[in-house]
């Protein structure tokens, strides 16, 4: 798997969550605060559930926690004697440990304390007999704390290592899906009044992409490295879990602080994640449910934080959001809509409308952009922004994409003239362009339409962070025969510059900017300019939106050829296409 260019990963034993930082024994704290207690309790609950035996020391090798599992494996006593004995006394008073491997034991600790744990976790193994040993590490845990994990080698049939691989995810090292769940029903089982722990749930956005574009293998490796984030940033009253793919949860023990370590987590993602030679840049969604007023069970919190995750997800992504009872049946609403649109294209809802497109000058009808349309059965018509913007977060935006294409082309080659059709990209199908190469072939072979009458639309968002990828993809686009268009001008003036990079046909004007025209020098202006250079590097243009005689003079005024919108023709479907086609003698 490919290495990230960062500190080393987290341990491997799920020894890295900042629960344990400056936690002690209950019985070194009696009289130990509310808060304090809660944070005790969240660390002693993780600990139960990772079959490993561990202890934290102090730069002075003073012991401040051990867990049953290290009594247990080591021969320690239950209760402290002292507030903070010696780990030297403790383990040659347990007499598990013969001298020399305690001095190897305080030895290590020695040096991965004088190391500042720049190197990872330090280790090393004891021999307790034939078949039998001990792994040590050590593993820095901040605020002159350490961490020693302790765990028994022994013969195949000993449970307890079948027991930790069920708790520990083995790619990040946290706690896995089982370990939240247990932990938090444990948590809550014995929570006080007062006390409000909380669940946050934490998605990365538009992670689907990354593997797309990098491999599965770097996907491996961005989520190790946001493992390595969370642990390094989350404080001591806070456990982290993976709980599967792109998602990850966090247990607070007060819940008055979820807000702030929502925006903190946030932050984690200001900066990109290096692996090898490639920059990935990420955003992450988090939604947050608080004990007892979100939920009164475990089953119930971690569903409505879901339900807040998804929230926050629906309002652009990048932002967290608390449960809210009001919002509630809105994101369900939302999510049912989502599974919806899953089987939309079996059901034959999903279909394609073509709007006419017409030459400025003589108002020849020169081609059709295609538009993906869905027709709920019981909604009706549902606007393109919205089944869209859910294609895109449930990873299915390509797959739709490629159906319209396939689509398109065998509508196209079935009418009676050889009018083009331009329909636009997906952002996610130029992250492999050898997978559109071979789709737009297949298309353009199994419907025998000719390829220079197909154009396919990129806009300048989606060419952002994937240049080499989208130069790859229009050169094999135009091997094929296709045309190519630039669309997406409203990004700003910087989209100028990808018309002298890469090799375009034609530049597109959305609708959004042909309806400024009337209002917006600005706007005027950046359009002037992009139709002015097209021009001079003989490339055409199009106006989207052109839906009055008033804005179809304003596209035209600034040199715009090519006009579509309502002003042109209404759009139709596939058979009306063919109907105006034979009924008008393709005027």
């Amino acid at each position: 798997m490919p290495q990230p260019r960062m500190l080393p990963g987290p341990d491997g034993w799920g020894l890295g969550s900042p629960a344990l930082q400056a936690t002690r024994s209950t019985q070194a704290r009696p009289r130990a605060g509310t808060g304090q207690q809660a944070r005790i309790r969240l660390a002693g609950k993780a600990l139960e559930h990772l079959p490993i035996a561990v202890a934290v020391i102090d730069r002075g090798l003073n012991l401040h926690y051990w867990n049953v599992q290290a009594a247990t494996l080591l021969n320690l006593p239950l209760s402290m004697r002292d507030d903070m004995p010696p780990l030297a006394h403790a383990l040659r008073d347990g007499g598990r440990l013969r001298p020399r491997q305690v001095a190897r034991v305080l030895t290590l600790c020695d040096a991965g304390i004088e190391g500042e744990g720049q190197g990872g976790p330090s280790w090393l193994r004891l021999a307790l007999g034939r078949q039998h040993s001990i792994h040590v590490k050590l593993h820095p845990m901040g605020q002159d704390r350490w961490v020693l994990g302790f765990e028994e080698q022994a013969p195949l049939g000993i449970a307890g290592a079948d027991r930790h691989d069920a708790m520990v995810d083995p790619l990040t090292g946290l706690g896995n899906r089982r370990h939240f769940a247990e932990t938090l029903a444990d948590l809550l089982a014995e929570c006080e009044p007062g006390t409000h722990p909380a669940v946050l749930l934490v998605d990365l956005d538009r992670f689907r992409a990354v593997n797309n574009a990098h491999g599965m293998a770097v996907g491996d490796a961005v989520l190790a490295l946001v493992a390595q984030r969370l642990n390094r940033e989350i404080r001591e009253d806070t456990i982290a879990a993976r709980l599967g793919g792109d998602s990850f949860g966090l247990l607070i023990a007060n819940g008055e602080h979820a807000g702030a370590l929502a925006t903190r987590i946030l932050g984690l993602f200001g900066s990109p994640f290096m692996v090898e030679d490639t920059l990935i840049r990420l955003s992450a969604s988090v939604g947050i449910a608080v004990y007892p007023a979100h939920g009164g069970s475990a089953d119930a919190l971690l569903q409505h934080a879901d339900v807040a995750l998804y929230a926050a997800k629906a309002a652009g992504r990048q932002t967290w959001r608390m449960y809210d009872a009001g919002a509630a049946s809105q994101a369900i609403a939302r999510r049912t809509l989502e599974a919806d649109l899953r089987v939309a294209l079996s059901l034959g809802e999903i279909w394609l409308a073509y709007e006419p497109q017409r030459d400025a000058a003589t108002r020849a009808l020169t081609g059709f952009g295609v538009q993906i349309r869905w027709t709920h059965a019981a909604r009706g018509p549902i606007p393109a922004d919205t089944f869209l913007v859910m294609a895109q977060d449930s990873g299915c935006i390509g797959a739709l994409h490629e159906w319209a294409l396939t689509a398109a082309c065998t509508d196209a080659a079935r009418w009676p003239c050889d009018r083009s059709i331009s329909l636009r990209l997906a952002a996610e199908q130029l992250d492999d362009p050898d997978r559109l190469k071979a789709k737009v072939s297949e298309a353009l072979t199994a419907s025998g339409l000719t390829p220079d009458r197909l154009e396919l639309a990129v806009s300048a968002n989606a060419i952002l962070g994937r240049e080499g990828q989208v130069a790859e993809a229009l050169r094999h686009l135009r091997g094929l025969g296709a045309r190519v268009s630039l669309t997406g001008l409203a990004a700003g003036w910087g989209t100028m510059r990808h018309l002298r990079a890469h090799p375009f046909d034609r530049v597109t004007v959305e609708s959004a900017l042909v309806a400024a025209l009337a209002s917006d020098p600005e706007t005027t202006a950046m359009v002037r300019a992009a139709i002015g250079l097209a021009s001079d590097l003989g490339i055409g243009s199009l106006a989207e939106g052109a839906d009055t005689a008033d804005l179809a003079y304003r596209a035209m005024e600034l040199g715009c050829r090519t006009l579509q919108g309502a002003l042109s023709g209404d759009a139709l479907d596939a058979a009306g296409v063919s109907d105006l086609l034979r009924g008008s003698a393709a005027p």
